[in-house]
């Protein structure tokens, strides 16, 4: 009798599947990981933007220079502005 009860037991543990362990949690390594994800992410995106996205935006190797209209009156200026291209404002 102790036998057959005993078998029962181990057939009963058997069929219930493989035990559930728990997961070692490693919440330091974790934050490393995504630290260091994030900051190649940080890196990344900077390069990207200084060198694609801002000499675009500035229009770098298209520089102009600006004259000095001071003292000038309005239709001199406006004048010499336009020549260069420049919007007058007053």
């Amino acid at each position: 009798m102790n036998n057959k009860n005993q078998k029962i037991k181990i057939l009963i543990q058997e069929t219930k599947g493989p035990s559930k362990k728990k997961k070692e949690k490693r919440p330091i390594r974790n934050l490393l990981i995504f630290a260091g994800i994030f900051a190649l992410a940080c890196i990344l995106l900077g390069i990207l933007i200084n060198f694609i996205v801002m000499p675009q935006l500035t229009r770098q190797g298209q520089e102009r220079i600006l004259l000095d209209v001071q003292g000038l009156s309005w239709e001199e200026a406006r004048h010499l502005l336009e020549l260069e291209k420049f919007t007058p404002v007053r």
